[in-house]
């Protein structure tokens, strides 16, 4: 089959992270901060070098929280920091992952519309501030149509209005590179999974937290620590971790950054893609939804007189896979007035062939 559905998950791993998921579950790894055996160190030790790879690979200090994934660290954030007293600034472009946590506190919101490149247009972000605004919440690359936000402007907004930022970088952290080493951080929150672009395993993803960000916990139980205290420890990361790790799946995480941190990975991955985008482009019949500038490997397309699951099905009958649908982006798909028929959205990875994206182009081309 060829796979271009690489925006739910990465199905295809490294042989690396699949070695690191198998050593850990063969190789005598037992439960982190519940032992001082050789076996729990070894699982203890998994996670350091998780939390270790991912600081790395957004070059910062090693204040990272690991969570089940990118949904997860957005309810942490969003639960723990906004109230129905606070205003946010936000976006059309949000996942459900960001817009169902924020409706959930009763929070005002204000959505930043999109500019000419189907990206959050920061440059409205001084018209929608109010006295009681806490946060922007926003995400870094649309799930949908690729499109990057300025995440630079954005930051430098946040700084001198002293909010709150809480980043959704599921589909950015891997896609490009993003060091966070200049970024002013103390009240950020960049959250990210670990099963798309990193190429870990699926229930693996967390947060960077800087240091004026204190969140209460969203889950309470198990730590390890402190175990006659009514509440969860104050530590942090601990606080937001509570319970068995998925060590197994974390072990994969730091292998999969691993290999998103190798020399060559940023220079290649998309030479596929490339390909895929210049033969959509040519293709007639076709809307291309994607930035007229630079944007991560996704891109979105409707055929004309077709819904996207139609369309997707009959790529299907040709072993391709695709995603059609929503996307979990309902405001995306509203201010795009593609809520009758969906998207199509076509994904790929550091795996995709050009032989692959000559196939799907030619079956593209025939479909009537």
């Amino acid at each position: 089959m060829i796979y271009l559905d690489n925006g739910a998950t990465t199905a295809i791993k490294p042989k690396s992270v699949v070695d690191a998921v198998c050593r850990a579950m063969t190789e005598g790894y037992g439960n982190p901060g519940r032992g001082s055996h050789p076996w729990a160190q070894n699982a203890y030790r998994a996670l350091r070098k998780a939390r270790k790879n991912v600081a790395k690979l957004l070059n910062v200090d090693a204040r990272i929280a690991l969570t089940s994934g990118v949904t997860e660290s957005l309810n942490v954030a969003i639960r723990g920091l906004i109230s129905e007293d606070d205003h946010v600034i936000t976006s059309e472009a949000e996942h459900n992952s960001v817009l169902r946590p924020l409706y959930a506190t009763g929070c005002a919101l204000d959505f930043l519309p999109l500019d000419e490149n189907l990206a959050p247009d920061v440059t409205k972000l001084e018209d929608l501030l109010r006295d009681e605004t806490k946060a922007v919440v926003i995400t870094h690359a649309s799930n949908v149509v690729g499109s990057i936000t300025d995440l630079e402007r954005v930051f430098e907004f946040a700084d001198e209005h002293d909010l709150y930022l809480i980043v959704d970088g599921a589909q950015a952290l891997g896609q490009f590179p993003v060091d966070l080493s200049k970024m002013p951080k103390d009240k950020l929150v960049y959250c990210f999974a670990g099963h798309k672009s990193l190429y870990g395993p699926t229930g693996t993803g967390g947060f960077y937290y800087g240091k004026d960000v204190d969140m209460p916990p969203l889950k309470s139980g198990g730590s390890g620590i402190e175990s006659f205290n009514h509440a969860m420890p104050d530590e942090q990361p601990i606080k937001w971790e509570a319970g068995t790790a998925n060590v197994h799946g974390f072990a994969g995480l730091a292998a999969g950054v691993e290999f998103v941190l190798g020399e060559d990975y940023f220079e290649t991955k998309d030479r596929a893609f490339e390909k895929l985008l210049k033969g959509l482009r040519e293709l007639d019949g076709y809307e291309v939804y994607y930035p007229k500038t630079h944007g991560t490997c996704c891109v979105s397309i409707l055929k004309e007189g077709m819904s996207s699951q139609e369309l997707a099905l009959i790529l299907q009958d040709h072993d391709i896979a695709t995603r059609p649908g929503y996307h979990c982006a309902p405001r995306l798909h509203e201010y795009l007035h593609t809520k009758e028929t969906g998207l199509c959205r076509l994904s790929t990875s550091y795996f995709t062939t050009d032989e692959e994206i000559g196939k799907t182009l030619r079956v593209l081309a025939s479909i009537e």
